[in-house]
């Protein structure tokens, strides 16, 4: 079924806790048997796939195995990937608040100096902020996109009006990704290129779906 989704020269790794599921296994398609909530256990698959583009965890769908995952993989999706959570259940599920402090992180403003030439407000980015391109929220499902590139400082630049804010042709040397809110204020995310929003790529060369189910849930 995913290959059939994401392409023929997808590469699928499965993760699941009974051993029968290695039954599943092909010539583009791993499965590692173990328990998402176990850390040591995701370093191995760390170690066994080099890179991923999109992980799905469709597991045991209890919060600290969710968060686990999280946790650990994230920083291992490669630049541009996507990491999706479902059957986040409850309005208090604990791992519902863990990604909304998560996305609360994203607009963290710590002062920095202003490029020459351009007038507003610019920030340094956190490790989160500058890795991290989106949290999306849905009726049990959490969706963290990551940048094409990290960014090394937030800018918001100003004026009197949008249509009458240009930023200079220094700001936008890196080039920046430019969106316009209301009347006078533009945020620019110096180190994204419009193009890499462009250029998404139906076809992922790998992705990891998790189906994990810890014993006796």
């Amino acid at each position: 079924m995913w290959r059939e989704y994401f392409g023929e020269s997808c590469h699928v790794y499965g993760v699941d806790i009974e051993a029968a599921c290695m039954a599943y296994g092909d010539e583009k398609t791993k499965v590692f048997i173990g328990d998402q909530a176990d850390r040591a256990f995701w370093a191995k698959v760390r170690k066994a796939v080099p890179t991923i583009d999109i992980l799905i965890d469709d597991g045991g769908h209890l919060p600290e195995q969710q968060r686990i995952t999280l946790e650990e993989m994230l920083p291992h999706i490669c630049s541009g990937g996507v990491y999706l959570c479902e059957d986040i259940h409850g309005a208090d599920n604990e791992f519902a608040a863990y990604v909304q402090g998560l996305a609360n992180g994203l607009n963290s403003a710590t002062p920095a100096e202003m490029p020459k030439d351009t007038a507003g407000l610019a920030f340094t980015v956190t490790g989160l902020q500058g890795t991290i391109h989106s949290i999306h929220l849905y009726p049990f499902v959490a969706v963290i996109e990551k940048r094409e590139r990290n960014l090394d400082l937030l800018i918001a630049l100003s004026g009197p009006s949008s249509r009458q804010t240009q930023p200079s042709p220094q700001a936008l040397s890196n080039p920046a990704l430019i969106f316009r809110y209301g009347n006078g204020t533009v945020l620019a995310s110096y180190g994204d290129s419009i193009d890499s929003l462009l250029d998404f790529d139906p076809n992922p060369k790998t992705a990891l779906i998790e189906t994990t189910k810890t014993k006796g849930f």
